[in-house]
């Protein structure tokens, strides 16, 4: 019998027989339920391995049943007691950031296979594993004012990857620096300052690549001494055009009084003159990325200046050239996710988009719709975490489709924006277009009522 439960769960889980797991699941139900308090008819990782397989298949209810079972006599304290662990982890997962108490939940057991596999080296794997799992089902909440919920647990986390020496430096980087961001946005700055201490030395020890990311957070959120920050940069001539950069974002995001227009010319005469021209493109695109993060009036183009001041934006021959690049930009949105490079290129090109809410406050109905709607699919489909984009993609899309009259497709872009909408942003510039999507639900109900 044993051997008959064993091929269809691997049937199951291998080949993709939804039939075999059916019928490996009765069975082992069916031993379980007949067998003796003191003997086992089959062996108690079968009905972790069938657990495993009924959450490829999405059987959430399956899996349940049989973690159940394996736990209603006492498990062996093996590594399937630890995959039982990850298995109740992963059956709380939240699926929104909504609901912080389920993440508690759910990192419970977690934990408990952390604290379990640490202590015997033929199971660190599953200490790796379950840093993955982790990162899976925390991805709702990372984004700003969620990130405070995760400081804690993401804190054992790498310190677990810590205690047994993990050997995927860049992996190990990767969640110390959210765990930077995690205690900034919970506002524990001196947490947030010693973490950053410490991944400044490993990722400069063991992942050079990170470095100049760690760098900018302590200078973006004020984790380290600007002068002693500024001391350590001058090691390298790019490294400094990046502290100068970070610098600056930081001042226009405080709204301290500076020259920004002189200073990134100082810093672009800088990066020309010093950088050698393989580094000179990264460094420049630094630039402009910092600063349009930071929404500079100076280099976004004075986005939120008066329509009147700003005339030789929407003179025909510009306007016919934002619709020239918005098309280019379409069909290099739709090859990047044909080529299936889209988490590589589409939220790259995704950020360039700008030019289609630019145009849709000047003509709706320009040809903005349909980039905007691939842009928005795209960054939906790799579920990207770039919220506050998609927020605003959705939003410009509701008012282009509330212009054609079309209500319902305008009624659907709005609720996808307002669910995102975390800062209250499209709330506040949507009220007028709420009343209508509301008014259009209403009519849309009526009907429906007299059919």
């Amino acid at each position: 019998m044993d051997s008959n439960i064993r091929k269809l769960v691997h049937a199951a889980s291998q080949d993709n027989e939804q039939s075999a797991l059916s019928e490996a699941y009765i069975k082992l139900k069916k031993e379980r339920q007949s067998s003796d308090d003191n003997i086992d008819a089959v062996s108690s990782d079968l009905f972790v391995l069938c657990a495993e397989a009924a959450l490829k298949h999405g059987q959430l209810d399956v899996m349940d049943d049989c973690i159940k079972m394996f736990f209603l006599k006492t498990p062996p304290s093996n590594q399937f007691l630890c995959r039982a662990y990850l298995c109740q982890a992963q059956l709380n997962a939240p699926t929104s950031s909504k609901n912080p108490e389920q993440l508690d939940k759910a990192v419970e057991y977690l934990l408990k296979a952390i604290n379990f596999a640490k202590k015997n080296p033929r199971y660190y794997f599953l200490v790796y594993n379950a840093s993955v799992l982790y990162w899976q089902f925390c991805r709702p909440f990372l984004k700003p004012n969620y990130r405070q919920y995760m400081a804690k647990s993401l804190h054992q986390v790498v310190k677990a990857l810590d205690d047994i020496d993990d050997k995927d430096y860049g992996w190990r980087a990767q969640l110390m620096i959210a765990l930077i961001e995690c205690h900034v946005d919970a506002g524990r700055k001196e947490d947030a300052t010693q973490i950053s201490i410490a991944t400044l030395a490993f990722t400069k020890s063991n992942v050079p690549s990170l470095y100049t990311t760690v760098l900018g957070l302590q200078v973006r959120h004020r984790l380290i001494d600007l002068s002693k920050a500024s001391k350590e940069a001058r090691a390298s001539n790019e490294l400094y055009m990046f502290y100068k950069i970070q610098r600056l974002r930081t001042l226009i995001e405080a709204d301290e009084k500076v020259d920004i227009e002189q200073e990134l010319n100082k810093i672009y005469k800088s990066i020309v003159k010093g950088v050698d021209a393989t580094d000179r493109a990264s460094t420049a695109m630094s630039t402009s990325t910092s600063t349009s993060k930071a929404s500079s009036p100076y280099v976004v183009g004075s986005n939120d200046s008066p329509l009147e001041k700003r005339k030789k934006n929407y003179s025909k021959s510009v306007v016919e050239r934002r619709i020239q690049a918005i098309r280019k930009l379409e069909q290099y949105i739709m090859t990047a996710v044909r080529m299936g490079k889209s988490k590589c290129h589409t939220g790259r090109m995704c950020n360039n988009v700008e030019p289609c809410s630019t145009s849709t406050a000047v003509k709706p109905k320009t040809p903005c719709a349909k980039p905007l709607t691939l842009a928005a699919q795209a960054l939906e489909d790799i579920d990207s975490l770039l919220v506050l984009l998609r927020c605003q993609m959705h939003t410009e899309l509701a008012k282009c489709e509330e212009a054609e009259d079309q209500l319902e497709y305008a009624v659907t872009h709005l609720t996808k924006a307002l669910e995102m909408d975390d800062s209250g942003a499209a709330r506040a510039s949507d009220d007028s277009s709420t009343v209508r999507m509301k008014r259009a639900s209403l009519v849309k109900a009526g009907e429906a009522s007299v059919t």
